[in-house]
């Protein structure tokens, strides 16, 4: 998930007024690659942290309507750079309109915006991770973080869906911006409620509430947006 660079720091020191360079090192993101075939179709490139790896394709292709149970899911291998999902069905799911209501009040909702950025270890040390947790209550049941946003929802709906753990009642937190695909996702999980400390785009709220999810961004202390 990280290793350690050599680099040169170059910095202004400000008693003397002048640049310096220095020697030092670093903790970086490890990046892998790999290519999803599903019924020996190519239909996703994926740039991703190299861990959590299966939890990471089911949850894609739960969160992408190619599946809504691990049990349609009739083989799955890893080989070098290449993963091969054989599944029961080629057609795709329709999204689904949410039927479940949550209620969370405004400080359960920043107590839960907080534990996750206090579990966001590798964006700690490197800055350059995304965070994603599933909630029930007052309490983070799953947890994730990659490079790549989409990468972390995915990761622990595929947690969550390997677990057999139910999702139409469960909180989805994320720090990152929501855009449309990421309410999508949650859509075709069955997630009723999302929030975020970071923003929403328009398009994520006409989704949110077309298909009846609970939408909120901004989520810090003392405040939040509600947008659906």
């Amino acid at each position: 998930m990280k290793k350690e660079v050599e680099i040169f720091k170059i910095f202004h020191a400000k008693q003397e007024d002048r640049l310096e360079t220095r020697k030092a090192k670093d903790i970086v993101a490890d990046e892998f690659h790999f290519d999803l075939f599903v019924n020996s179709k190519l239909v996703f490139k994926f740039m991703c942290s190299p861990r959590q790896l299966k939890e990471l394709v089911v949850g894609f292709l739960v969160s992408e309507g190619f599946i809504r149970d691990s049990q349609e899911i009739l083989a799955l291998s890893f080989k070098k750079d290449q993963c091969f999902v054989k599944l029961v069905s080629k057609e795709k799911y329709p999204l689904k309109k949410s039927e479940y209501r949550l209620k969370l009040s405004p400080p359960s909702l920043w107590s839960l915006m907080d534990a996750l950025q206090k579990r966001s270890i590798f964006f700690q040390e490197t800055g350059c991770f995304h965070a994603a947790a599933l909630a029930k209550g007052q309490d983070i049941l799953l947890f994730a973080e990659d490079i790549g946003r989409h990468n972390a929802i995915d990761k622990v709906i595929g947690q969550a869906v390997l677990k057999a753990i139910p999702l139409n009642d469960k909180i989805l937190l994320t720090a990152c911006r929501l855009s449309a695909h990421l309410i999508q996702k949650a859509i075709y999980a069955g997630i009723p409620y999302v929030a975020s400390k970071s923003a929403v785009t328009d398009k994520a709220i006409t989704l949110a509430k077309e298909y009846g999810l609970t939408l909120v961004g901004f989520v810090r202390k003392g405040r939040m947006n509600v947008y659906a």
